[in-house]
């Protein structure tokens, strides 16, 4: 896939669509981080590359992503994708160790449900880099 700004635009809107909403948020979040005005395709893809690489390699309890900054933020977001969240941990727990919860269960579980779906975007967009 030719990684544009509006391939990711697309991907947005499609994630959208089909109700994937941590992945719409993931991607819309490493999307405006990239985005610099004038900037060339190539000069976008590496800054987006260079996003996930932050969030892949420090995490997001850093504040480096706004929205999961404070505990009445994480506790929204995962309230909201409860649901998503949960199957991400149950795929998980099939196939690793289960998930031993560190300090607040909704933080812990809100950052880790967008981190798994962080890692599987930038897995799919920049393959055998992370």
């Amino acid at each position: 896939m030719k990684i544009t700004k509006n391939t990711i635009k697309n991907l947005i809107t499609t994630y959208e669509n089909e109700e994937q909403g941590i992945a719409r948020l993931v991607l819309q979040d490493m999307f405006d981080k990239a985005d610099c005005s004038n900037q060339t395709d190539e000069e976008f893809r590496d800054n987006l590359k260079s996003a996930f690489s932050d969030l892949l390699h420090y995490g997001s309890n850093n504040g480096s992503i706004a929205r999961l900054i404070y505990y009445v933020d994480t506790h929204a977001f995962f309230d909201t994708h409860y649901d998503e969240i949960e199957e991400l941990r149950n795929e998980h727990e099939t196939f690793d160790e289960p998930i031993i919860i560190k300090g607040d269960l909704k933080d812990y579980m809100a950052r880790f449900g967008y981190e798994t779906v962080a890692r599987k975007l930038a897995d799919t967009l920049f393959p055998n880099t992370f």
